[in-house]
């Protein structure tokens, strides 16, 4: 599995511990903790979550200053990529095991939030595995033994498909108006507005709010043409095939269509 799509499936864990969360707590009676447990809890979490995170750290040094520790074979980096996110969840995986012993929703809510923009901020510091090396260019031998100028393909910007930017422009639009609509409807709930809707909304907020970002940042990224713009296509397209059928259907084009004419780039 590319290291990009394994980082966006851990990018929706959060998201789905939100929604399991509210949906638990809104269709079955929880353990009633302790009067003096939900405290202890918070102390315990909010102990563990950034001791979560600096772990992170320290064990990717450990793994890239001790590679013979490794089994033969193995990418220190690619290890140390995939610890620092696992660490980087922890925080909202353990809000989530308190939930279930009777602390608040809002606890997984912050938490799933923390672990969110850790793994973001933790998939950036490795951007280089994530980002496909491009080939610089093409050496072909003359008669003289020496190599022809060669033609630069850095990345792909010379080549970006400019209908595939106007569907991520369209669709980040698009979920912006679905956005609105769920924050509407919390704020004024129409009257048979029944519970399992509600926590249905508070599921949907943050995923339209991660497609219109990903896609109107990825957009001005194509439009100006900037280094980064084919990694942010990427990840985006595989963000994008969560939300069906329009990001599902982008994302096949993508694949299909558009992937291949910017590789060649």
């Amino acid at each position: 599995m590319p290291p990009l799509v394994l980082i966006v499936a851990m990018l929706f864990t959060p998201l789905i511990l939100i929604f399991a969360s509210n949906l638990l707590n809104a269709t079955r009676q929880l353990y009633e903790a302790p009067p003096g447990w939900i405290n202890i809890a918070r102390l315990i979490n909010g102990v563990l979550a950034p001791l979560c995170i600096i772990y992170a750290f320290i064990l990717e040094r450990i793994i890239l200053k001790s590679p013979e520790k490794i089994k033969k074979g193995g990418d220190t980096e690619f290890i140390a990529l995939l610890c620092g996110v696992a660490l980087c969840e922890a925080p909202a995986v353990l809000a989530f095991c308190f939930f279930m012993v009777g602390s608040p929703v809002v606890d997984v809510e912050i938490y799933s939030a923390l672990s969110f923009a850790a793994i973001i901020a933790w998939a950036w510091r490795y951007r280089q595995l994530l980002i496909p090396t491009p080939v610089d260019a093409e050496h072909k031998p003359i008669i003289d033994n020496t190599l022809l100028i060669p033609k630069s393909s850095s990345v792909n910007t010379n080549t970006l498909v400019r209908p595939y930017t106007v569907v991520l422009g369209i669709l980040g639009l698009l979920s912006f108006l679905f956005l609105a609509s769920e924050i509407m409807l919390v704020i004024h709930p129409p009257e048979d507005y029944y519970l399992g809707q509600k926590e249905m909304t508070i599921f949907l907020i943050p995923f339209y709010l991660l497609f219109s970002l990903s896609c109107w940042i990825t957009t001005i990224l194509r439009t100006k043409k900037f280094p980064l713009a084919s990694f942010a296509t990427r990840a985006t397209s595989y963000i994008l095939i969560a939300w069906f059928p329009f990001g599902t259907a982008a994302f096949f084009y993508w694949i299909g269509k558009v992937r291949k004419k910017e590789n060649m780039g």
